[in-house]
């Protein structure tokens, strides 16, 4: 599959530490799974693999903010989508465990991109975040 001049490959890996992951190599995007942990994990499969895809399409413009490589648009998407998650934890009335510590900057590009899979595929989520009033 072609993504912007990027090849999309599935591919089993034994020892991969996880039931499924996105590995990037040059122009070549791997969606990488362990197929013993995905089948212990098969009631979640649509899940992870819709996760894993959002990665694919989301994670060019983070990793070209963090390495400097970044058009504007970018740096403004990676910058807008922090000061979202900033301000989703700030919210008295917004209660979500994001599962890392937003004090840490040095893992900043990695807690942007679960923010955004998460949103796009996490469905609990999605009605949390459907709760939040928005004063115009």
């Amino acid at each position: 599959m072609q993504k912007s001049g990027k090849t999309i490959e599935v591919k089993p890996d034994n020892n991969f530490t996880a039931a499924m992951g996105a590995r990037v190599n040059g122009n070549t995007i791997s969606l990488v799974y362990n197929p013993r942990l995905l089948l212990m994990d098969n009631e979640r499969l649509d899940y992870i693999l819709a996760h894993e895809l959002v990665h694919t399409v989301t994670s060019d413009a983070i990793n070209n903010t963090i390495n400097n490589t970044a058009t504007k648009e970018e740096k403004d998407f990676s910058n807008n989508i922090w000061n979202i998650i900033v301000d989703l934890h700030n919210n008295k009335n917004f209660h979500w465990d994001f599962g890392f510590d937003l004090n840490s900057t040095q893992e900043r590009a990695s807690h942007i991109k679960e923010f955004i899979a998460n949103v796009m595929t996490n469905p609990k989520l999605q009605r949390h975040l459907a709760q939040i009033k928005i004063d115009k």
